[in-house]
């Protein structure tokens, strides 16, 4: 029994033994191990880059033609924008709005923000007297990325070179309005009418007009239509216009009772058609003697159906004449879009209409005056009628010149 109990103490101090082996002592000076921290990298999203051909394009519907220039100038920029588009003036440079939302600039001035921007694409284009260059530029990157189009025109008035820069949204330039800004560009005339005040020195309010020619002056009621062009415009000019059927230059000097009255002063004008023959040129000759003596004014004034060589003949014989030429004038017109048979009759000889009659008035008119007529024709002529086949010539005095009113000054 001593035995057995004597084991069991034994095993019990071994287990005791055993346990305090497994345990780290408090004073233990071991090093404490430890784990090395591992750093997680961030994930960062990747960059959206948008492309300008990604960009939502506004339609641009329906266009208008703007006219820009400089004062002094009479050769202007025009080119085709979106009717929605409106110009706000700040300073010299106009903000371009759409629905008061302010889209874009214009002006002869460099972008406000031009350094601000790069360019991405780029391209020319050159017609019509101007030359453009296109520039796609961006600004910012990724999702705050922007673009827009950059439009430089330049042309040249006399000597002096002239620049109009036009920025807008990409967003509001879809592909019609694009080739508009770029390709609809040309340098128009704002009024390149030569004759325009070259009587003003020798004619005024109280003249007295003698206009002779053939039948081209009755059909054309040219007589008439400045009768009334002038009474309705405060003007008190008398105007005779003699029409004969065949008349020619010569017709008229062997008309001794109106010889003696132009030799006497009756007139201060003379208007003469009739440039149908060499001999036409000789026959200017006498008449311009008549009116050399009583200090009248002849003026060469050729009809549609008259000899242009005769007439190119009689200028280059008296320079010292004035020419308004009725005939270019009215052949112009017509081979810039107007109606023929809206300007001659259609008989075998192609008699002048009304039409016609009124563009010979407005010459002599504004030949006068130096300045357009401006109030509305009514009883001769409907100045609808004018405006409608015409276009803008009634205020601009010139096939293709821009009326004051629609020019839009960059000065």
């Amino acid at each position: 029994m001593k035995k057995i109990h004597f084991l069991l103490i034994a095993l019990l101090i071994l287990s005791a033994l055993l346990c305090a082996c497994t345990g780290t002592p408090e004073d233990s000076t071991a090093p404490e191990t430890t784990q090395p921290e591992t750093t997680v990298p961030e994930t960062t999203e990747p960059v959206i880059e948008i492309s300008y051909d990604d960009v939502e394009r506004h339609p641009s519907g329906t266009h208008k033609t703007g006219t820009f220039g400089f004062t002094g100038d009479t050769l202007l920029l025009s080119f085709s924008y979106p009717s929605e588009w409106t110009l706000s003036r700040v300073g010299d440079a106009y903000e371009i709005l759409r629905d008061e939302v302010i889209i874009g600039h214009l002006g002869a001035d460099d972008t406000p923000d031009g350094d601000e921007w790069t360019t991405v694409a780029f391209d020319e284009f050159t017609a019509n007297g101007v030359s453009v260059a296109q520039s796609i530029e961006r600004i910012g990157s990724g999702e705050g990325v922007d673009y827009r189009y950059r439009y430089d025109y330049v042309y040249w008035f006399e000597d002096e070179m002239r620049a109009v820069t036009l920025a807008v949204a990409l967003s509001e330039v879809d592909m019609a309005c694009e080739q508009a800004l770029f390709t609809s560009v040309c340098a128009v005339p704002k009024s390149s009418s030569d004759t325009l005040g070259v009587l003003s020195d020798c004619l005024g309010d109280s003249s007295s007009i003698l206009i002779l020619g053939n039948s081209f002056i009755g059909t054309s009621n040219i007589g008439d239509v400045l009768r009334e062009m002038l009474r309705i415009n405060g003007r008190s000019c008398t105007v005779t216009a003699i029409s004969r059927g065949y008349a020619r230059v010569e017709t008229y000097i062997k008309d001794s009772a109106l010889m003696e009255r132009i030799r006497s002063g009756a007139y201060d004008a003379v208007f003469i058609c009739g440039f149908y023959a060499a001999a036409e040129v000789q026959n200017l000759g006498i008449l311009k003697e008549a009116c050399d003596k009583s200090f009248t004014e002849l003026i060469l004034f050729p009809a549609h159906n008259e000899n242009a060589t005769h007439v190119s003949t009689a200028m280059d014989t008296y320079p010292s004449l004035i020419c308004l030429h009725w005939k270019n004038e009215v052949e112009r017109l017509i081979e810039n879009g107007v109606d023929r048979w809206a300007m001659c009759i259609n008989d075998s000889h192609k008699h002048s209409t009304t039409l016609a009659g009124y563009v010979g008035a407005h010459m002599i008119y504004r030949a006068i005056f130096g300045e357009l007529p401006t109030a509305p024709m009514q009883s001769t002529i409907s100045q609808g009628y004018v405006d409608r086949v015409l276009g803008s010539y009634a205020t601009v005095g010139d096939i293709k010149g821009v009326p004051e009113s629609e020019i839009t000054y960059l000065d």
